[in-house]
């Protein structure tokens, strides 16, 4: 039974799924980081846009990890999603939200507190930035306890 369990949670993540995952991690992160919070953001971060804007060569690194960052985000999620539900018997939208949620609080919350605090960094960045995991891990888990 554990085996037929293992198996199941291995092989049964869609890899649209994933590839939703990475596209819409880069939508929400040009909103949110863009017209949503973009001035405030940088503001906060003592930062100043560059003039002229950086080439779409310079931000190609970036992207790439954020990529790679987005995959890693969503693969861990849905695995988490996948063992809560065969463990506890759940599916559904409800799972994904509120493993989400829970993956919220317990991992991105405390890592952000921790950084803002020793960075000496403003409690509006820390909302801003937290905020945007939140939302990113809500729309992510729930499309991934419905897919399961």
């Amino acid at each position: 039974m554990l085996l037929h369990n293992i198996s199941y949670i291995v092989t049964s993540i869609h890899l649209w799924v994933l590839l939703f995952s990475i596209i819409f991690s880069v939508i929400l992160g040009f909103i949110w980081y863009g017209p949503l919070f973009g001035k405030k953001w940088m503001e906060l971060n003592g930062m100043k846009m560059p003039d002229p804007k950086p080439s779409f060569k310079t931000m190609l690194k970036p992207m790439g990890f954020s990529f790679f960052g987005a995959f890693c985000m969503s693969f861990v999620l849905a695995r988490i999603i996948l063992i809560g539900n065969a463990y506890l018997g759940t599916s559904g939208i409800s799972s994904g939200f509120a493993t989400a949620c829970m993956v919220w609080i317990g991992f991105i919350v405390p890592a952000h507190i921790s950084a803002s605090n020793w960075e000496g960094k403003s409690w509006k960045l820390f909302w801003i930035n937290t905020g945007y995991w939140l939302v990113y891990l809500l729309v992510v888990g729930s499309l991934i306890g419905l897919s399961a």
